[in-house]
């Protein structure tokens, strides 16, 4: 088993579900989550799009979200809820900051005709604006995939380490681009052909889901394709372990392997310095001319701890995507 597959939190979430736990449930813990809302899908039928999704579970959830796009916004949920009367808003705006992506809260004074029973703020002010799309389906994971007779109050962190988060993430993936819904719109795009152009998957994000994240949607598309691929955000970072007072490095802060990557054994390990004479760094360096622009180089150019990557040809498509952030596809 997995050390995902081994928490007890996760083993819990599997006894919700009647997942059994003979070997990892992971797959099988999303699956369910997956069939349970395509099932509501069809009973609401027939649903068009991923933003109307959204509403037919809410509906089945009884959720609601509240988004902030600002503090006003958030003073006014607060006042709004504690006018009825519901008390555990009443320190709303202190549990909220740079790390805190998202708070559901169970009402208890809802009246009996309110189809409403849970309260879901997502902070989407600044850059958290385009992890917004996601959070929402993070928070429904939750609702989805664990007992909720004991939730009263819950934080959801942008940083997720403990392994029943990462276990919501996947449910969260699998959802916020529904397979039914998603991969006919990339078939009538034409992107599922044998090398994918980065410029042109950013088109369809764009066009297709501008109320997801660029990286996000990105990441969900790539699952689909057959040549292994990895898509790489690199940022200035710290080495692992390093002390805060230490120089930052452009570094692949996320790497996301598609299926046919992982099968073939392909990874850029995650925090890896980026090489100085890939495209990746020269874009960030404001070479804007190689933006979009494929280009051939050699996997064994990345070294972590002295060790170099093995010796095999990677063609890598970069664009600057922020003032300190490079995307990059990488196909093998």
């Amino acid at each position: 088993m997995s050390r995902i597959a081994l928490d007890q939190n996760v083993r819990a979430v599997a006894a919700q579900l009647g997942v059994p736990l003979r070997s990892d449930p992971t797959d099988l813990i999303v699956d369910r989550c997956v069939q349970r809302v395509a099932a509501w899908a069809d009973e609401f039928g027939p649903v068009k799009s991923l933003e109307a999704l959204l509403d037919v579970v809410c509906e089945k959830l009884r959720l609601r979200f509240e988004v902030v796009t600002c503090d006003a916004d958030l003073e006014e949920i607060k006042s709004r809820y504690l006018g009825a009367k519901e008390l555990a808003f009443a320190d709303l705006d202190n549990e909220f900051n740079a790390t805190t992506d998202a708070v559901v809260i169970r009402l208890r004074n809802a009246p009996a005709w309110s189809n409403v029973r849970y309260v879901a703020i997502v902070d989407g002010r600044g850059k958290k604006q385009y992890r917004v799309w996601f959070s929402k389906w993070h928070e429904i994971a939750h609702l989805l995939a664990e007992p909720q007779t004991k939730l009263f109050f819950r934080r959801t962190q942008a940083f997720k380490r403990e392994p029943v988060e990462r276990l919501m993430d996947q449910i969260a993936g699998a959802l916020a681009f529904h397979e039914p819904l998603f991969l006919p719109r990339l078939k009538a795009y034409g992107l599922l052909g044998d090398v994918p152009r980065l410029a042109e998957l950013a088109q369809f994000a764009s066009s297709e889901h501008p109320y997801a994240s660029l990286q996000a949607t990105l990441s969900a598309i790539i699952r689909y394709h057959n040549r292994p691929l990895i898509l790489v955000e690199a940022k200035p970072a710290l080495k692992v372990g390093q002390k805060a007072r230490g120089v930052r490095k452009l570094r692949a802060v996320t790497t996301t392997h598609n299926p046919a990557a992982l099968r073939t054994r392909t990874f850029l390990h995650r925090n890896m310095r980026v090489p100085e004479r890939s495209v990746i760094f020269r874009i960030y360096s404001g070479r804007t001319e190689f933006e979009n622009t494929p280009v051939a180089e050699c996997l064994s150019w990345w070294e972590s701890s002295g060790e170099h990557l093995p010796v095999r040809g990677v063609v890598v498509e970069a664009m600057s995507a922020g003032t300190d952030r490079v995307l990059a596809l990488c196909s093998f």
